[in-house]
């Protein structure tokens, strides 16, 4: 569980942290249950890494249990990034038994990844306890990789107590990689209840 952290201690803990290490090629942020830590927090942290580490090439984050990050945090985040960080090959992002995180706020993501990040090779998501994942938000996920050709060579997704996701949700993400993910060497689904 983490300390009594605020989206202040964030911002002072990644802007100090980055301010001169322009060459930085990997962050790992692990904050996991810091149940203080905001949408303010995340947007935040996604200004600074974008001003400070313009060649980030891999990026972890981990903000499970946080239950005050949600859909609009995470919108402008992926933006920020999607944008703003050509270099970027994998990115790490957990959410898990995050409530504020619903199937938009997952759409929203992959929208920005499959428009913008054109370099990523190594994707992994963990919405693990998400109640609003189901079949149509997963199509909704895989479908936005229709429209621009992508590098992705290792995906790795947890929906791990996902009731809601059936055949027909397996089905469209099978469909998608075999049609549009030809890089793909690596595949991780992780479905347990």
């Amino acid at each position: 569980m983490c300390p009594p952290i605020t989206d202040i201690g964030l911002e002072h803990l990644i802007t100090r942290a980055t301010k001169r290490q322009k060459n930085l090629k990997e962050l790992g942020l692990y904050f996991y249950g810091c149940v203080a830590l905001t949408n303010n927090g995340l947007v935040t942290l996604g200004l600074t890494i974008i001003k400070n580490l313009k060649s980030l090439q891999k990026l972890i984050l981990n903000f499970s249990s946080c239950p005050l990050i949600s859909d609009e945090g995470l919108r402008v985040f992926s933006n920020q990034i999607s944008e703003n960080l050509p270099d970027l090959q994998s990115l790490n992002l957990s959410f898990e038994g995050s409530s504020g995180i619903t199937s938009q706020g997952f759409e929203v993501l992959g929208s920005e990844i499959a428009k913008n990040m054109t370099n990523l090779t190594r994707l992994t998501l963990n919405l693990a306890g998400s109640k609003a994942l189901n079949d149509e938000t997963l199509k909704a996920f895989t479908s936005q990789f229709q429209e621009k050709p992508n590098k992705l060579n290792q995906l790795t997704l947890y929906f791990r107590g996902s009731k809601q996701i059936t055949d027909d949700g397996i089905e469209s993400l099978a469909s998608q990689i075999s049609s549009n993910m030809s890089h793909l060497t690596k595949l991780c689904l992780d479905l347990e209840e």
